[in-house]
């Protein structure tokens, strides 16, 4: 077995199981959470490989009264939320501390797909690489070369 199939077999293993890890835990974070609505306070506007993105900011208030900001964790290029719009938020408070998240596909569900797609891919290369060096036949070829005189 060569060096490249052993890293992509670790590779793939391991985005495959971070990708499921987080799906996990995502799932368990938004089963227990409550949804509210947050405003969007601020952006941050940047350009990126000749696309405008951007990051922003909103702010929102709990029942007891305390007021947070969360900034969005995915870059977003162009089009919506902007300043003043409302955005859901998800919360979670257990054992005196709260957590947050803006309830958006993407910033839920972002780095869930992009692990699960890159473990994929690096499966399919493995399978495919695979493939090309042990033959339909599940051997490997061998190779003779002819005598030299």
């Amino acid at each position: 077995m060569s060096v490249a199939v052993v890293i992509l077999s670790i590779l793939s293993a391991g985005a495959l199981a971070g990708g499921l890890f987080a799906v996990v835990r995502q799932i368990r974070f938004v089963r227990a959470a409550y949804r509210i609505s947050a405003t969007v306070v601020s952006e941050w506007n940047f350009r990126s490989y000749g696309r405008n993105m951007r990051y922003y900011r909103v702010a929102f208030s709990l029942a007891n009264g305390q007021r947070l900001e969360l900034r969005s964790t995915v870059a977003a290029s162009g089009g919506r939320p902007r300043l003043g719009d409302l955005v859901p938020v998800l919360v979670r408070e257990s054992g005196g501390g709260v957590k947050a998240k803006i309830g958006h596909v993407t910033e839920l569900w972002y780095v869930s797909f992009v692990l699960i797609f890159l473990g994929t891919v690096t499966a399919s290369v493995l399978l495919v690489v695979s493939y090309g060096e042990f033959g339909p036949g599940g051997a490997a070829p061998q190779v003779r070369s002819a005598p030299r005189t």
